[in-house]
């Protein structure tokens, strides 16, 4: 049977953290700190393991939070490289990020740093969280900041922290009260390189859908639009490593735009906006599938900054 995560946190786990901790500073009381612990930790479930182990580190560090982070920086150790390792190599550090969602909750700029450094080796998206409600605007800003930043678990976190349902946190719903800012944050990361990233966005849909299943404000697609007289034409790196079905459609690579357009209103808001990627020379063919479809809004056709037609742009009725 495979070993449960809540069990990665016991005993033995704990003894380690603290040793951790106790090189770093004579100001933490690690004896205490497993008397605190050492009756309750294994017969909780894991949220509330990660709970007490980072109230007990509060206690056992009678240090300011920002002289505590101080602290904690000095146990981080080195950067993950790519997207792996957050929960093989990482998942030691979950406390610490606990200890930061419980106690930093006031203290914006140390918190959301630490969060940056914190994701860098584990994750720093719960502690964000108390952040994006107590600070929803400043947050949210930086946030859109971060989804263009060069490290590919930073652009995650930008991701990541706001969706609504995130699994292990409760439920918020702040992103619906700053929607501009949360479609420009998904808009930098649906084609990341990074594939952990795009399906973080699309976790961000689908959480958006579970709020209104039955209207969106916003709905970003690209769809498979590649003629397959085309691939030919196509680098090989791309022929030889993207799945066909995520290139490919019927009808000169026009199929899935008719598919969705044919059931757009169903989805979409009568002030919503719906945003297509588009072959270089498929402006004027999907503009013409949108507009037959929905002869109530507008269809616009967008270039790419090398001039090229790049994206369809559906807007709500209420912009005519």
């Amino acid at each position: 049977m495979a070993k449960k995560v809540k069990d990665y946190y016991d005993l033995v786990y704990a003894e380690d953290l603290s040793r951790r901790l106790k090189e770093v500073t004579d100001k933490f009381d690690a004896q205490h700190f497993m008397s605190l612990i050492e009756s309750d930790l294994e017969a909780l479930e894991f949220t509330q393991r990660q709970e007490l182990l980072a109230k007990s580190i509060k206690e056992c560090l009678p240090l300011s939070y920002a002289d505590s982070l101080k602290v904690f920086e000095q146990i981080l150790g080195p950067e993950l490289e790519g997207g792996l390792g957050m929960f093989s190599e990482g998942y030691w550090l979950w406390p610490i990020g606990k200890y930061v969602e419980l106690y930093g909750s006031q203290e914006f700029e140390l918190s959301a740093a630490f969060s940056k450094e914190l994701t860098k080796r584990f994750t720093g998206e719960f502690s964000m969280r108390p952040l994006l409600a107590n600070y929803p605007k400043a947050t949210m800003d930086l946030l859109l900041e971060w989804s263009q930043d060069e490290n590919m678990r930073v652009r995650r976190l930008a991701s990541e922290c706001m969706r609504i349902r995130l699994p292990w946190a409760k439920k918020q719903t702040v992103v619906l009260d700053y929607f501009d800012e949360f479609t420009a944050i998904l808009r930098n990361l649906k084609d990341d390189a990074d594939k952990s990233i795009q399906k973080s966005v699309a976790n961000n849909l689908n959480d958006l859908y579970k709020e209104d299943p039955e209207k969106f404000e916003c709905i970003i697609s690209n769809p498979p639009y590649i003629a397959y007289s085309e691939e030919a034409l196509m680098d090989e790196s791309v022929r030889r490593y993207e799945p066909t079905q995520a290139l490919f459609a019927e009808n000169e690579g026009l199929a899935i735009y008719e598919k969705i357009a044919n059931r757009l209103e169903e989805f979409l808001t009568d002030s919503g906006q719906a945003f297509f990627e588009i072959g270089f020379n498929q402006g004027v063919s999907v503009q013409r599938i949108f507009r037959e479809a929905c002869p109530n809004r507008e269809v616009t056709i967008h270039k790419d900054i090398a001039g090229m037609d790049r994206m369809i742009i559906v807007s709500g009725k209420e912009a005519q």
